[in-house]
């Protein structure tokens, strides 16, 4: 959890303010993930920090929703492409990937649980 923290705060992801009189701070939790070696054994454990968007309202909130993905027929596209070229395909883990993005909308959210 200090990993991820220390990620999204080296990003600048957020600012630490007194919430307004007229907001209303949205929650926050963690979510564990146990990745795992090819031959089956424990790899590493991560968390990410998520905020609990269920709890937003349209127009106060936030405008849109948007999360750009890739389908999987256009990877099966790609890779058959790099496939007939002879291409080095290469993967890569982007950490924090999603931070890229500026919001145009300010969203108050409560201190992680666990974090003061």
């Amino acid at each position: 959890m200090n990993v991820e923290l220390n990620a999204l705060e080296a990003n600048g992801t957020w600012d630490i303010v007194t919430l307004p009189s007229n907001k209303q701070a949205i929650g926050s939790k963690w979510v564990y993930k146990t990745k795992y070696n090819l031959d089956g054994s424990i790899e590493r454990y991560k968390s990410r920090l998520v905020i609990l968007g269920y709890k937003q309202v349209h127009g106060i909130d936030f405008t849109e929703t948007f999360a750009p993905v890739a389908k999987l027929t256009t990877i099966r596209a790609l890779l058959a492409v790099a496939a007939m070229q002879d291409w080095i395909v290469c993967q890569m883990d982007v950490s924090n990937a999603f931070l890229n993005d500026d919001l145009d909308e300010i969203v108050y959210m409560k201190m992680p649980p666990g974090y003061t």
